[in-house]
């Protein structure tokens, strides 16, 4: 039995001075080739993500949105 964990959403939570405070991922599980299309799965990813590698994606992820929405 081949099971397959299939990532759908990665949700972080910040603390009101930005830093990390939770992340959990959401996701699906494809088993033996099957997955049921209305079922996901939420763990906490907290102790498996390193909170500083969390900030940078953060950082890049703000910097982009910043440049679309012209703000400077």
């Amino acid at each position: 039995m081949a099971k397959e964990i299939i990532p759908y959403r990665l949700v972080v939570t910040y603390n009101d001075e930005g830093s990390v405070k939770s992340s959990i991922l959401q996701y699906r599980i494809r088993e033996d080739g099957k997955m049921d299309e209305r079922k996901f799965y939420t763990m906490s990813v907290n102790n498996g993500i390193e909170p500083a590698k969390l900030q940078s994606i953060s950082a890049a992820s703000i910097s982009h949105v910043e440049k679309g929405e012209k703000i400077i």
